[in-house]
C-alpha cells in the first residue's frame, strides 16, 4: 500500500481522538494489524480501504492521496466553485491549511524579518501568477501598473533573493540552538503537532517531491 495510505488512515483517527485499540475493534481487526496498516509493513485489502473509507467518512481517492480533498473529486469542487463564487476548492484548501503549518511555525521561531521575508516571497509569487491569469490588465486605472517588460525579471530577482535570505536566517538560527527553532521532525511527530493541517502540507511535499523526482 503507498505511504499517503499509511499517513492518511493514521492522521484520520488522531483527528478522531481515537486509540488504534479502539479503531481497530470498531473496525473489527485486530490492533496489531491496524498498527501494521498505520507504518506501511503490511497491505490491506481493497474491501479494508473502502471500509476505512466510510468509516472515516472520506474518499478512497483521499486515502490514497489522488486527490485533496476529502469527500469530493476535483471535477465536482470546481463545478460548486463556480456556482459559490466565495467557495474554497480543494487545491486552495489545501495550500491555506500548509500556510497554516508555515506560520504557525514562523511564530514559534518568532523572527519577524524571517516571517516577514516570507510572506514577501508568498506575495510575490502570487502577483506572478496573477499576471500570467490576468496578461492583459496593465496600464492606468487596470490591474497592474508594472509594465511587462519589467516586472518579470525583477520579481524573479527578489524571489530567488528572498529564498536565498530565508534560508540563511534558518540556517544561522538552527546553529544557535535556539530552542524554537524546528529539527529534524519525523512524519508521526508533524502529525501530532498539526493534527488539523498536517494532511495538507504532507500531501505539498509529496507532490511537490513528485515533481522535483519527474525533472531531476
Amino acid at each position: 500500500m503507498n505511504k499517503s495510505f499509511s499517513r492518511n488512515i493514521t492522521l484520520l483517527r488522531k483527528e478522531k481522538n481515537l486509540s488504534q485499540k479502539q479503531a481497530a475493534q470498531e473496525l473489527g481487526i485486530s490492533q496489531a494489524l491496524l498498527s501494521h496498516y498505520e507504518k506501511g509493513i503490511r497491505e490491506c485489502s481493497l474491501d479494508f480501504v473502502c471500509k476505512i473509507a466510510d468509516y472515516y467518512d472520506v474518499s478512497a481517492d483521499f486515502l490514497l492521496g489522488r486527490n485533496y480533498d476529502r469527500n469530493i473529486s476535483e471535477e465536482d469542487a470546481s463545478k460548486a466553485s463556480a456556482l459559490k463564487p466565495s467557495g474554497v476548492t480543494p487545491g486552495g484548501r489545501l495550500q491555506m491549511n500548509t500556510l497554516n503549518v508555515i506560520y504557525r511555525t514562523l511564530g514559534k521561531i518568532g523572527r519577524r524579518k524571517l516571517t516577514r521575508n516570507v510572506s514577501e516571497l508568498l506575495m510575490l509569487t502570487q502577483y506572478r501568477i496573477l499576471r500570467a491569469i490576468y496578461p492583459e490588465s496593465v496600464g492606468e486605472e487596470m490591474l497592474f501598473s508594472v509594465d511587462g517588460a519589467h516586472y518579470q525579471g525583477y520579481t524573479a530577482s527578489a524571489i530567488i533573493k528572498l529564498f536565498s535570505d530565508i534560508e540563511a536566517q534558518c540556517a544561522a538560527i538552527a546553529s544557535s540552538e535556539i530552542e524554537t527553532m524546528p529539527k529534524s521532525v519525523s512524519t508521526e511527530r508533524f502529525l501530532d503537532d498539526f493534527p488539523e493541517d498536517a494532511a495538507s502540507a504532507l500531501n505539498v511535499i509529496t507532490h511537490a517531491e513528485t515533481i522535483i523526482n519527474k525533472i531531476k
